[in-house]
């Protein structure tokens, strides 16, 4: 199971509200969600350079901002790009996107921030590419569309299909066996009169019982809509015991 942070939300929303646009990159579908307030730049090489083994066309990430704000952003971006690439390669994996060459520019915008800096306070720094930034700089040479299965996602809040099948299947099987506990007690009941028939005494147990419905609902409410895939024993514990008594 994978949880979707907020800022993964955000960039799969974005993915699938572009198409039917022009067809966008990794870049294009972050920038302005970086929650930076300096410049971000990424810079690539000539466009006949031929590259060598290891290398990719993109090749550096420079911040450039108002210090002391600049320091903060710089640890924020490394972040939240290798946060983007692992969420690039998981969406390709698992055939929620589709990639194609783009081609290749001088230069990528990453972050453009709304306000003006200020001359006299500016500082650039470049951020130091390990491999999952490589990977993401990999990436920014080609165009991303969304598939079936991406839109299928967001429409059901962000859990795949095996989850919701689990969560399905789970739910299923608490809620019988609840039913069945309910009617071995029903069953071990004593009869209120022994000549009447069983399905007259059923009848009247089932009358003289007080069932604590409510928490059944909430129980089965919490199962349903947890964001977690395994059933957690809590969701169950942490209520009082089913309440069976008779009047």
């Amino acid at each position: 199971m994978r949880v979707f942070s907020e800022f993964e939300k955000e960039i799969i929303r974005k993915i699938i509200s572009s198409e039917g646009d022009i067809l966008l990159k990794p870049n294009n579908y972050i920038i302005g969600l970086m929650n930076i307030s300096s410049e971000v730049n990424i810079w690539g090489r000539e466009i006949n350079y031929k590259l060598k083994p290891n290398e990719t066309h993109y090749y550096k990430i420079e911040i450039k901002g108002e210090k002391p704000k600049l320091y903060d952003d710089f640890f924020v971006l490394r972040k939240r790009l290798n946060i983007a690439n692992d969420l690039f390669n998981y969406l390709i994996s698992n055939n929620y996107i589709l990639q194609s060459f783009g081609g290749n520019v001088a230069g990528l915008v990453l972050n453009n921030p709304k306000t003006n800096l200020q001359a006299d306070n500016i500082e650039t720094k470049e951020l130091y590419i390990n491999n999952n930034l490589n990977e993401f700089l990999e990436k920014c040479s080609y165009y991303y569309d969304p598939t079936e299965s991406l839109k299928d996602l967001l429409s059901n809040n962000f859990r795949t299909k095996e989850e919701r099948y689990l969560k399905k299947n789970i739910l299923l099987s608490w809620i019988a066996i609840i039913v069945s506990i309910l009617a071995v007690v029903i069953g071990l009941w004593p009869a209120k009169k022994a000549e009447s028939p069983i399905i007259k005494n059923v009848l009247d147990v089932h009358s003289n019982l007080k069932i604590d419905t409510t928490t059944l609902k909430q129980i089965i409410h919490e199962i349903n809509y947890s964001e977690i895939a395994i059933i957690d024993t809590s969701i169950i514990l942490k209520h009082d015991t089913l309440k069976i008594s008779k009047n």
